[in-house]
């Protein structure tokens, strides 16, 4: 079965987000909301800018005759390559106009326009069909699915289905949650707030909300006055306090009053406490209208998968303090739910492994092995033995029955065995196939029933198929992990006789020689070549083979060099003395004078150590300075 992942589902995402901003760049616009009889000074009719104009379908920036782009929700309009100044001040100029920098549920991205600035009113009405009250999932995805459409509906459903429930902080679902709430503000004509980079209220959109809203509000834009240097002067001499200033008395310390909990109320009271200008307080009541809207519908989808992961978390919690063993298991379980998908593995294949681990552990814990008298946990008369055997024989069965099958011996710990990445990945694959290994032994029972040979043949066949294709992969791994364990014991051995850094042939040569100091056979060093990737040791192998030859000895009259600097003709052998050879005899071949440079060193003594010995011998105390 192929592993069911959910790296494909960004390119179910990418036809979505096109299409949206297909009908961005077509200039589609939502239906108008109530309020669209508010005056715009700022709207002219047809385009003042020749980039304003809808590209041709030649047009290379045409979003249309685009390609699709297999990319990311988050991924911005791709910059044109090569880069030319004119063709990339259009791109950048329709890249503003149809995507903006906004902030989905608490994340700022790229999302395209999702809304008109000339039409849109921040005192909107529903004027469709509203959501159904109260909220009931069946209820709610029928009317999304007419609302919103197929595509949203889908995706929905998609979204619940794989989310993963282990995780706390599922990437995937949170991005296919904002890709969901990026339709709905499409089809809504709802803006989204804009992200802190954009500058809050100096968002260009907004500026154009703002200039209409305000008018119909009554307020009037004046410019804050600018004090000037002479009136400043004018107000300081009308008084006699100049030269000093007055403050009012510290207010006594309180405690500020915390927020209330309605985010409305919150609003009027941050209006109050850091004294919001008017703007800044309609553009936040504007966009808190909007997050409430995409918070609650958020709340609806995270609250199946919520209450499913606090289920997981209470049922794992409670063998804590009470079997540790079962809480360890279901703590490897929880990490599994996590690691394996990555790996390829289904959810049936995680959920099989696990039902058969426990169901071992519950069996061993109902069967406990028979109780022996001898020590270390060792049978020592033949009743004993008998149990234990007999023990063994239930435990195997019961182990074949829940896993499917034995372990491989490879795999199964002994005194040889090597912490390997191999081993592990042998181990896992063996951990896999345990899902496959059950289905198969139970649709070979199925088979009992069926009466027709033909059929039943073709499913046996079928089933012996699957079975040699799962046997050829877990061989494969259990080769690999047995080649990395011997590689991995031979460096071992060799550990403790030096080794380096082996990257070039240079290096590989220092390595012999390394070997050859600490008197490493030349088998170990080729075996040791090979694992690292290298050719054998040719000329080791024919010196070794070859009796040492006998170093030719120097005439008596040679001239030598002592360490000294002295030249003489006769000196003292240096090194070890051979078996049997006297000191006396080596002095007299090496003469009178070449004895002489031999130093005999004498240990010092002083005078206050023997005074002191000698009074506390005495029995006397030591005197000053002598301690």
């Amino acid at each position: 079965m192929a592993p069911q992942t959910r790296s494909s589902s960004k390119h179910k995402i990418a036809p979505i987000l096109q299409s949206i901003e297909a009908e961005s760049a077509s200039g589609s616009r939502a239906p108008p909301a109530k309020g669209d009889d508010l005056g715009d000074d700022h709207q002219t009719s047809g385009p003042q800018d020749p980039r304003d104009e809808e590209p041709s379908p030649a047009d290379p920036l045409n979003r249309q005759g685009q390609p699709s782009r297999q990319t990311e929700v988050h991924s911005p309009t791709p910059e044109p390559q090569p880069y030319d100044p004119e063709t990339y001040d259009v791109w950048f100029y329709r890249r503003r106009k149809r995507e903006i920098d906004a902030t989905v549920l608490g994340h700022d991205m790229v999302v395209p326009q999702t809304y008109d600035p000339a039409t849109y009113d921040p005192d909107w009405q529903v004027s469709w069909t509203p959501e159904p009250e109260p909220y009931d999932p069946k209820t709610y995805a029928a009317w999304g699915r007419k609302h919103f459409g197929e595509e949203w509906y889908q995706l929905r459903e998609m979204m619940m289905a794989e989310r993963n429930v282990y995780l706390e902080w599922d990437a995937v679902f949170k991005e296919r949650q904002r890709t969901l709430r990026i339709i709905e503000h499409k089809v809504e004509g709802r803006p989204f707030r804009p992200a802190f980079s954009t500058g809050g209220t100096r968002d260009p959109g907004w500026k154009r909300i703002w200039a209409r809203y305000s008018k119909r509000l009554g307020l009037k834009m004046r410019p804050s006055p600018t004090p000037s240097i002479d009136s400043d002067r004018s107000d300081r001499s009308e008084t006699d306090l100049d030269g000093y200033n007055t403050y009012d008395p510290t207010p006594e310390y309180h405690t500020p009053t915390p927020p209330p909990d309605d985010p409305w109320e919150a609003l009027e009271c941050y209006r109050r406490r850091f004294n919001l200008s008017e703007e800044w307080y309609h553009f936040e009541k504007v966009f808190l209208k909007e997050s409430l809207i995409d918070t609650a519908r958020a709340r609806y989808e995270n609250a199946p998968g919520d209450k499913q992961a606090r289920e997981l978390r209470n049922a794992m919690e409670k063998y804590r303090f009470v079997d540790f063993d079962r809480l360890e298991i279901e703590e490897r379980h929880f990490q599994d739910q996590i690691d394996l998908p990555k790996k390829g593995w289904t959810r049936e294949q995680i959920v099989a492994a696990h039902e058969a681990l426990v169901s071992l552990y519950e069996w061993k814990k109902n069967n406990p092995p028979p109780k022996v008298s001898g020590p270390l946990n060792s049978a020592v008369t033949d009743e004993e033995r008998a149990a234990r055997k007999s023990w063994r024989e239930k435990h195997k069965a019961a182990f074949i029955r829940f896993h499917g099958g034995l372990m491989p011996h490879e795999l199964r710990l002994n005194f040889d065995y090597v912490n390997t990445r191999e081993f592990d990945d042998a181990t896992d694959v063996w951990r896999q196939g345990v899902h496959g290994r059950i289905s198969r032994r139970q649709r070979r029972e199925a088979l009992a029933d069926i009466t027709d040979d033909v059929s039943r043949s073709e499913a046996l066949q079928k089933i012996e198929e699957e079975e040699r294709r799962d046997n050829e992969v877990l061989a494969a791994a259990i080769e690999r992990s047995e080649r990395a364990g011997i590689a991995e014991r031979a460096r071992w051995g060799m550990s403790n006789t030096g080794s380096i850094l082996v990257r070039n042939q240079k290096d590989m040569d220092e390595q012999f020689r390394l070997w050859d100091e600490r008197g490493l056979p030349v088998e170990v060093q080729d075996l040791g070549a090979r694992l690292l990737g290298f050719d054998e040791k040719p000329i080791a192998r024919e010196a070794a083979s070859q009796p040492p030859a006998e170093a030719p000895e120097r005439a008596e009259d040679t001239p030598r060099r002592t360490r000294h600097g002295r030249v003489t003709k006769k000196v003292a052998k240096t090194g070890r003395r051979g078996r049997g050879v006297k000191k006396e005899q080596i002095d007299a071949e090496a003469g009178p004078r070449a004895a002489t440079q031999r130093r005999t060193w004498q240990a010092k003594t002083f005078n206050k150590e023997r005074e002191r010995a000698s009074r506390r011998l005495a029995g006397k105390l030591p005197e000053y300075g002598m301690l």
